[in-house]
């Protein structure tokens, strides 16, 4: 089974970020295509516009414009 893989990461969740390094190793052992990215100045949920204290809109653009991307070539 093959696929794309996308993963959005941010540097302050830690406990999460702390897989990122051994994961594209094993998607790729799927024949996967994949694409990371780690927002170094975000936070985890840095979506959620009802918390201005880690609401990050740059990120957010970023990220929208890398998921339509996937969306618009993979489906």
């Amino acid at each position: 089974m093959s696929g794309v893989f996308l993963g959005l990461y941010v540097c302050e969740d830690k406990r999460i970020i702390s897989k990122v390094p051994g994961l594209p190793k094993k998607i790729c052992g799927y024949n996967n295509t994949v694409i990371l990215k780690i927002y170094t100045c975000a936070y985890h949920a840095f979506y959620n516009d009802t918390c201005p204290q880690i609401y990050n809109e740059i990120d957010i653009r970023d990220a929208w414009i890398i998921l339509m991307y996937l969306f618009k070539e993979n489906l």
